[in-house]
């Protein structure tokens, strides 16, 4: 633990206590206890994200650096989590989709090897699964047996994806990964553009599945689905997958909510944290809420103090986070809030909860690492 910095909360304590702290806390221990046997300024809540990163006792693949990943709070069902290790010099990554130059160069690698080879249903990640289904699944009047080419619809009732970034990097990953194609005659750097999470052409731009997706990946992955015989890495990827597209709705509707106030953007880099803490231990509905409670807060500073929108917009990140705060310590039963029409529901999210967890969408009510997987056989 030497070569990763302590938090200044845990300062005073000697390793020795700090490992044992550590291993009270997995214990199960009561945290109220530890933190007055250790003398820690904080709440219970909280305690977790104070303790020192775990090491990985391999080192990063690509430039040899340490690899750590941070600790968990004990009420996640750890079962359902992959190890989360990243390289701390290059940021290569463990998740599936790493997309640190180490990992791009053999994604290349793999794509331009001469052989054929056939991809099965269980080869497949879970977000390469659920968005190949869903991006199939916006186009209802193609068929995939006959490979046309996807030329992307003019009106979608249903949203590929949220607005933002999210979508196009879930396609840009489906292409390095070989699953779908850029055609020659595409003018944009993807072949297709997303517009609020909808698919839309982009001048003469098409994309279009690879020769890999056949009738067969497809029947295979949907009996997976239906008969719930998921592969185990994609008990391993859940939370990943559902994280990343709860934390893109959430932002969605922040943004939104801002945006109806004629509040200036805010960079994501301040957003992405708030809603990524949030969704620790609030539902994507809850965190809605919260959100939407700090939105009503910016709102009044803006007119009670005659602040400006840039300061009511600052102030906005500040009422979000006060606001989760003091839900924790007080612990807070938090209504669930309904999604805004403004902010329609993914095809992604269709397939995720519907077709695949079959839980529709009561994944808006539950907190993300509780929610009940399939059992294994």
């Amino acid at each position: 633990m030497s070569e990763i910095p302590t938090h200044r909360k845990l300062a005073h304590l000697s390793p020795g206590e700090l490992g044992e702290l550590i291993d009270q806390y997995y214990a199960k221990k009561s945290i109220a206890s530890l933190i007055s046997r250790f003398s820690i300024d904080c709440v219970p809540s909280q305690l977790y994200k104070l303790l020192p990163p775990e090491i990985s006792p391999e080192s990063c693949p690509n430039c040899g650096g340490l690899m750590i990943s941070e600790r968990r709070a004990r009420s996640t069902n750890n079962s359902l989590q992959k190890s989360g290790f990243y390289c701390r010099d290059c940021m290569h990554s463990g998740f599936v989709g790493c997309r640190c130059a180490y990992c791009q160069g053999r994604n290349r690698q793999k794509t331009n090897r001469s052989e054929r080879h056939i991809i099965k249903a269980a080869d497949l990640t879970l977000e390469q699964a659920v968005a190949l289904l869903s991006f199939i699944s916006c186009y209802p009047n193609r068929n995939v047996r006959h490979r046309g080419r996807f030329s992307p619809a003019k009106i979608l009732n249903t949203p590929f994806a949220p607005s933002g970034d999210y979508g196009d990097n879930v396609i840009t990953r489906l292409i390095e990964a070989g699953l779908l194609r850029q055609n020659n005659q595409s003018t944009s750097a993807l072949g297709f553009s997303l517009h609020n999470g909808k698919c839309l052409p982009a001048q003469s731009s098409e994309i279009s599945l690879t020769t890999d997706i056949t009738p067969v990946l497809i029947e295979e992955l949907e009996s997976l689905i239906s008969q719930c015989d998921w592969p185990m890495h994609w008990f391993e990827d859940f939370v990943d997958v559902a994280v990343n597209l709860a934390a893109a709705e959430c932002k969605e509707f922040y943004k939104f909510c801002a945006a109806e106030r004629d509040f200036p953007p805010i960079e994501d880099r301040l957003i992405d944290p708030i809603i990524l803490d949030a969704l620790e231990d609030f539902s994507p509905g809850q965190c809605m809420r919260i959100i939407l409670s700090g939105a009503q807060y910016a709102s009044d500073f803006l007119v009670k103090r005659s602040a400006t929108p840039r300061m009511a917009a600052r102030y906005m990140l500040e009422a979000c986070q006060r606001f989760m705060d003091k839900a924790r310590k007080e612990r807070w039963e938090l209504q669930s809030l309904r999604r805004s029409f403004y902010c329609p529901r993914s095809m992604i999210s269709v397939i995720l909860y519907d077709h695949i967890l079959q839980t529709n969408d009561q994944g808006l009510n539950a907190v993300i690492a509780l929610l009940q997987l399939p059992q294994k056989g």
